[in-house]
């Protein structure tokens, strides 16, 4: 059967359509606001898409983050005749590494709530 709710449906609900169609306060003062709306947005998303995933949520991440990070290992060797882009391929090597941390603490944390949950559960049925 069909899941009783789409990408889409949650990418409209967070409110990120009307920002990417630029709707929201143009003028300098309100850039700061915008900036909130669109941070606020995407932890709505985010928060929708661990529910609606769950562990698969960090899972994917994760991985796109791993096959990312050996996509720059190999390609290092191509840029081996310069420092400049050792260092871009560096840089990008070094925030893979931490974006996999993060997506690993991310799901340690999500694994720990769901075991104090079920434990909090089965200690007030039983």
């Amino acid at each position: 059967g069909r899941l009783p709710w789409s990408l889409a449906d949650g990418i409209a609900r967070a409110g990120v359509l009307s920002i990417a169609a630029g709707r929201g306060p143009a003028d300098s003062a309100g850039g700061g606001k915008m900036l909130h709306r669109i941070l606020e947005r995407a932890n709505r998303l985010d928060g929708l898409l661990r529910l609606r995933l769950g562990r698969l949520y960090f899972v994917i991440l994760a991985a796109g983050c791993v096959i990312e990070l050996i996509h720059r290992l190999r390609e290092r060797h191509q840029f081996i005749h310069t420092a400049g882009s050792m260092v871009g391929v560096g840089f990008a090597v070094v925030l893979y590494v931490v974006l996999v941390l993060n997506q690993a603490s991310a799901l340690y944390g999500y694994l720990e709530r769901r075991r104090s949950h079920s434990a909090r559960d089965d200690a007030s049925t039983g």
